[in-house]
């Protein structure tokens, strides 16, 4: 029987949670089978099926999608067996510094959701809130990256959310307490790319709080994920290795482990 798997890292995206109900009524249309696996509880299926991103869709064991979609959409992609779209990045928001980069801590992390979610979202601000105060408790992590707010905007427009490689699930080389690792690099869409803004008070704040090193997946020259890498490259982070090439639609896409050592 044909089958659908989606693999989240708890309520960290929210997208993630999101596509559970729109996938499950495109598996039943479709008659195919559904499964969802926390990888954040059992990192072990994202080993078997080589996940590195918070959210992500497998069809048969062969179509990747990760990105966000409607029920019908998904419908026509899996019938078409379209490949994932990501293209490769074209700079199209100006490049902003931000009036204020604050830390994101645990207790404050909803504020990281409307950044990437319009409209309602209310349910996934208290989801993702419970789930960082889960981590919060079962590990003492406070401190979640860093959330960037602009003169213009009384809501934040850009987070560079992290947390120690230890407590990432995908499977990457060092599971080191002592790596910060970056899960999601992004800007809110339309308001200014704060993203090497972000980057840059990472990387001159995280060895205060006893990192020796900076870690990202990133997309060669897609979005896909964190990318493209050479904004990570721009600020001295080199290539670790090639964790994995993606086919989407326009080919191959090496998605690149980048690392900043600080000294």
């Amino acid at each position: 029987m044909s089958d659908i798997k989606l693999f989240h890292f708890g309520a960290f995206c929210p997208y993630g949670l999101h596509m559970i109900g729109e996938v499950d009524i495109a598996a039943k249309k479709l008659d195919y089978s559904f499964s969802v696996y926390d990888i954040g509880k059992e990192p072990r299926y994202a080993k078997e099926f080589e996940i590195f991103t918070p959210y992500m869709l497998l069809v048969n064991d062969e179509l990747r999608y990760c990105k966000p979609m409607s029920h019908t959409q998904l419908i026509k992609k899996i019938k078409n067996k379209e490949l994932d779209s990501w293209r490769r990045y074209t700079q199209r928001d100006p490049i902003r510094e931000a009036f204020r980069i604050e830390d994101l801590r645990y207790n404050e992390i909803y504020r990281s959701v409307p950044i990437c979610m319009e409209g309602t979202v209310d349910v996934y601000d208290a989801q993702k809130s419970n789930w960082a105060l889960h981590h919060h408790k079962s590990t003492g992590i406070i401190h979640f990256g860093y959330i960037a707010w602009s003169k213009q905007s009384y809501f934040p427009v850009g987070a560079n959310q992290i947390l120690p490689a230890n407590l990432i699930p995908f499977p990457i080389p060092e599971h080191n307490k002592e790596i910060a690792f970056i899960i999601c690099l992004h800007s809110k869409p339309k308001m200014g790319d704060y993203r090497r803004d972000l980057i840059r008070h990472a990387i001159k704040d995280l060895p205060s709080r006893g990192y020796t090193s900076c870690q990202v997946i990133a997309g060669k020259n897609t979005a896909y994920p964190n990318g493209p890498a050479y904004i990570f490259e721009e600020y001295d982070f080199e290539e670790k290795t090639i964790l994995q090439k993606v086919e989407l639609k326009d080919g191959y896409e090496p998605l690149i482990l980048l690392e900043y050592q600080f000294t």
